[in-house]
């Protein structure tokens, strides 16, 4: 088994540019990116070394199902959000329609 390394070296690169509002927005990266242009100008560049947090396979597996969770929530919520757009459009249609809606369907979802 390979030892894993206790440190992580890495480039950051800062890029400036003007914002709307005449502040100075920065902007970093790990790597050059390709349209610099859009990033603005680059003002500063930096090595850094980042200390690796000790990690156990108990930990990752936490890890991963923490995230897991988070996003499933994110999704359910997008979910009940579109679900609630195309019952409006339902609805809306019905209106136009000029059928009778029912009562349950006069409820509020929320």
């Amino acid at each position: 088994m390979k030892a894993q390394p206790k440190t992580l070296k890495i480039t950051l690169y800062v890029y400036a540019k003007e914002g709307f509002d005449r502040q100075i927005e920065f902007t970093t990266f790990t790597n050059e990116p390709v349209n610099t242009t859009f990033w603005g100008a680059l003002v500063s560049q930096h090595d850094v070394e980042i200390t690796l947090p000790s990690v156990n396979k108990s930990n990752l597996i936490q890890a991963q199902i923490d995230a897991l969770k988070a996003e499933k929530e994110k999704v359910l919520s997008h979910a009940q959000v579109e679900v609630n757009r195309i019952e409006d459009h339902i609805q809306s249609l019905l209106c136009i329609e000029g059928k009778p809606v029912s009562a349950s369907d006069m409820e509020l979802p929320y």
